[in-house]
């Protein structure tokens, strides 16, 4: 071990070899004492297994390096695309890194925090479990030395849903700007999902028959969950209102500049205007969805008629709007009651009568 200084330079540099490299740089240092630590740091480091040398590889690189071996791994194309959903989903929110390197238990943290504003904690959990695992195979696959965080999920409340009752749907869509408030309420009049509903266009609409169609379309990038395509009734009232419109091609759905609406955008919105409007719940766009699917089964819809309309390919999914509001709960105990008898009128019998006089 040895370190040597340049004529030209204030620095110290080192020299060795280990396992048959040679490695030699500048310390930096202007001490040699100090450039004599930072050597023996260095091939602590390279005896560990961590090469300080080696270039941090890009998460822009990696993450397509790690769909490519999920699909060459026999992994089902809903499972791809979840993954690639979620890890751009972080990465997004997670400005400013560009190595795994950088990732840190406070950049989790407040990608957690601003995700819950979002979405619900299902999803953000969902999310977070595609990043494990991509943490997991990257160091598999020797792309990096080791997992930068623990990722560690965010706690909800399995089973209980959100949706807005019905003195709570107005004052959120009044603190809302007006393309977001008519996103809003098309949203609830239909179900859709929040892309289902941003890539609708106005040929996907037959007024005429109070009907639209969710379709797969190929050549804007959009497929419906499951690629399951499916015709959709459009409520009376909803129907006159897009009667009234002025524009009838393009975009069903645009911001207030007269294009297609951004997602995270309107995902921010949405929370926001439920403060505004003092809701004391956590309400983000797929609270909406479950406004609509509690709506029906609450008005009595039966349960595959709302599978059929929501688009879930398991009745399993439906059974989750099967929850009640207080007021519902009551008028449906009233009716529960056990018959009343029926007076019998008292007969004398013939015999004790006397018979006939």
């Amino acid at each position: 071990m040895t370190v040597r200084k340049s004529s030209a330079s204030p620095f110290w540099y080192f020299d060795f070899w280990f396992k048959k490299r040679r490695y030699k740089g500048t310390t930096k240092q202007k001490s040699k004492s100090k450039a004599q630590d930072c050597e023996r740091r260095l091939i602590y480091q390279l005896e560990h297994g961590r090469d300080p040398f080696r270039a941090s590889p890009l998460i822009r690189e990696l993450v397509p390096q790690y769909l490519s071996w999920l699909e060459g791994n026999n992994k089902t194309r809903q499972h791809v695309d979840r993954s690639r959903r979620a890890l751009k989903n972080i990465v997004a929110r997670l400005r400013g890194v560009k190595t795994l390197e950088e990732i840190t238990p406070a950049k989790i943290q407040h990608f957690k925090a601003q995700r819950l504003r979002e979405v619900a904690p299902n999803t953000v959990n969902l999310e977070l479990r595609c990043l494990r695992a991509f943490f997991k195979r990257c160091v598999k696959q020797g792309w990096i030395q080791q997992s930068p965080v623990e990722v560690e999920m965010v706690e909800g409340t399995p089973g209980k849903l959100i949706f807005l009752s019905d003195d709570e749907i107005n004052p959120l869509l009044d603190h809302l700007p007006t393309w977001a408030s008519e996103a809003a309420r098309f949203l609830i009049l239909t179900g859709l999902r929040l892309d289902e509903a941003r890539y609708l266009q106005w040929t996907d609409l037959d007024l005429d028959s109070g009907e639209l169609s969710v379709r797969r379309k190929p050549e804007l990038g959009f497929s419906p969950k499951r690629k399951k395509e499916r015709t959709v009734p459009i409520p009376p009232e909803l129907t006159e209102e897009l009667r009234c419109r002025e524009q009838k091609t393009g975009w069903v759905l645009r911001n207030d500049r007269g294009e297609q609406f951004n997602r995270r955008r309107f995902q921010r919105l949405i929370p926001s205007a439920a403060r505004a409007a003092g809701l004391d719940k956590q309400v983000t766009p797929h609270t909406l969805r479950h406004t609509y699917g509690s709506r029906l089964v609450m008005a009595g819809v039966d349960l595959p008629t709302v599978k059929e309309l929501m688009g879930h390919s398991d009745i399993s999914t439906t059974m989750i709007y099967v929850h009640l509001t207080s007021d519902h709960k009551r008028q449906a105990v009233a009716k529960v009651t056990i018959p009343k008898r029926e007076e019998q009128e008292t007969i004398i019998p013939f015999a004790a009568s006397g018979g006939l006089k």
